[in-house]
């Protein structure tokens, strides 16, 4: 009956994703895809309730049918030019399915610590679709439930090596720290300092982050997305002077770790722009490539 539960939640999500999708490529929608990315919107009617930070928010606060309602009209939207009340409702069917997910995983982290355990593999899926389309409204609850997932449950994040949980994160926070919104990109930086502090206590070092890192800013590079990278290098030097200044971790290892980032970081856009320019000659194009790559390596 667990597992129901989220099977459903995932078939609603898809939904919901389908009307998102109808956002983006719809012309002269509301909210373009630009303005998804950074947060800009354009004037638009009061958010719903429920929008409030997650202290908000009690358990089974949203029922059954008020999902049932908000997915429907979002599952609507899908067909058509979606209209402001659908785009609150995609943000209201959001808020509830991380509710739902939320309590959910309160509820069972002994359980869903364990390896290869399909509940948590299904509410980690609901968690990484509502964050490749997250909206400004929804970022502090969405953002509240990953930081409760990298503190309680380590073991699948960095302990068991039969999934890609760890991976798949990485990616999307240094994604965040890259964005053009100021509020994201603090958010993505909370997230990855704690990613990387929580890899630290478990394992004593930082290796599988910083593995899973190199990799989620080579797909950044490689992705055709994502053209400057300043704010990335800007979140990286946030995330290293935070560390300096605090007490606690002034003399961590995370500080030179970061830095170390930070340079590699440079390093690749470095490369990235040499291999960018020797399109044109074969040869020189796999000698760049060839030196990326070991400098990746090392």
């Amino acid at each position: 009956m667990q597992e129901g539960l989220l099977v459903l939640l995932t078939e609603a999500l898809r939904h919901v994703r389908a009307a998102m999708h109808a956002v983006k490529n719809a012309t002269g929608a509301t909210t373009d895809a630009r303005a998804v990315q950074t947060g800009a919107t354009t004037p638009r009617e009061p958010p719903a309730p429920g929008l409030g930070p997650r202290r908000t928010l009690k358990r089974g606060e949203t029922s059954q049918s008020e999902l049932k309602t908000t997915v429907a009209q979002a599952l609507r939207a899908a067909h058509r030019q979606p209209t402001q009340a659908e785009m609150t409702a995609w943000s209201v069917a959001s808020v509830a399915v991380i509710d739902v997910v939320h309590w959910f995983l309160v509820d069972h982290v002994e359980e869903c610590n364990k390896p290869s355990n399909r509940l948590f593999v299904r509410a980690f899926a609901l968690l990484h679709m509502l964050f490749l389309h997250v909206t400004p409204d929804v970022v502090p609850q969405l953002y509240a439930t990953i930081h409760f997932v990298v503190h309680n449950f380590r073991d699948p994040l960095f302990k068991h090596s039969d999934n890609s949980f760890c991976e798949v994160l990485t990616f999307l926070v240094l994604s965040h720290c890259n964005s053009r919104s100021a509020n994201i990109r603090s958010c993505g930086r909370a997230l990855y300092y704690w990613l990387l502090m929580a890899n630290y206590e478990e394992a004593g070092n930082f290796s599988k982050v910083k593995l899973q890192s190199i990799i989620g800013v080579s797909k950044l590079l490689g992705g055709g997305e994502h053209k400057e990278f300043v704010q990335l290098q800007g979140s990286l030097g946030a995330i290293q002077q935070h560390a300096a200044a605090q007490r606690s971790t002034a003399q961590h290892p995370i500080v030179a770790f970061v830095g170390e980032l930070a340079d590699l970081v440079a390093t690749l856009i470095q490369y990235q722009a040499r291999i960018a320019n020797s399109a044109h000659d074969p040869e020189l194009l796999r000698s760049e490539e060839h030196t990326s790559e070991l400098q990746s390596l090392e």
